[in-house]
């Protein structure tokens, strides 16, 4: 059942009379029954009715586009990608009504390549960085869509962006993760060393990627900081 705003939306954007919409739903409804009769024990529907319902002669039907968008209006990421849009095509168009379809598309293509996108992510940042991703992905649609790209366009670059925010994301935490953690312990998978930044040995060496110190021979990360390092040397 759609909601207050729901229903506001369907009547001043799509031009759709939520009540209209409510009846043509429920006779659609009684109308797949219709296809399958119930057994000749039951009275037939009344005459001048669908499916048992009476309809009003002036009700006009939704067309397949009406019916499509009122479905979708129901959709959570429908509504957040079509309002990060618009305030996109908005800052372009003085034309309410080009804006509002362009946010419209842009919106229908985000759902239409939900599944698709969301398989990109891995397990791991499905579980935990999901929000942080539809978060990007709605701050990158909606600086996008006051271009000039294409509907698609707008969707693949803003999931690009919003896969590149969350690894970044993703290393950060991974970054004070260590700054607390136990040492010695052995080097992670990522650790990236660059030589010539700890004193001492050669075997002691920086890594770029969550600025601790590594010792190469034994592969352990020996210290949390080069500043740490020096301190327990002294």
């Amino acid at each position: 059942m759609p909601t207050p705003e729901q229903n506001a939306f369907l009547q001043s954007v799509f031009g759709i009379n939520p009540d209209i919409f409510a009846s043509n739903a429920a006779g659609n409804a009684q109308v797949a029954t219709a296809q399958n009769p119930p057994p000749k024990t039951q009275a037939p529907p009344a005459a001048g009715t669908v499916g048992g319902i009476q309809k009003d002669p002036n009700e006009p039907d939704l067309t397949p586009d009406q019916k499509s968008l009122a479905i979708n209006v129901e959709m959570p990421e429908y509504r957040n990608v079509y309002d990060a849009a618009l305030q996109g095509t908005s800052g372009k168009s003085s034309d309410p009504q080009k804006a509002t379809e362009a946010a419209q598309t842009i919106a229908e293509e985000a759902v239409k390549t939900h599944d698709r996108r969301i398989a990109d992510l891995t397990q791991v940042q499905r579980d935990a960085l999901l929000d942080a991703y539809n978060r990007f992905f709605l701050e990158s649609v909606q600086g996008l869509a006051s271009g000039n790209d294409s509907p698609n366009s707008v969707i693949v670059k803003a999931h690009a962006m919003s896969l590149r925010s969350i690894s970044v994301q993703a290393k950060e935490v991974e970054r004070l993760e260590w700054l607390t953690a136990t040492l010695p312990q052995p080097m992670a998978p990522d650790c990236e060393i660059v030589r010539g930044k700890v004193p001492g040995p050669k075997n002691l060496v920086l890594c770029k990627t969550h600025g601790h110190v590594l010792d190469t021979d034994t592969q352990m990360v020996i210290a949390h900081s080069v500043e740490e390092f020096k301190t327990s040397r002294k």
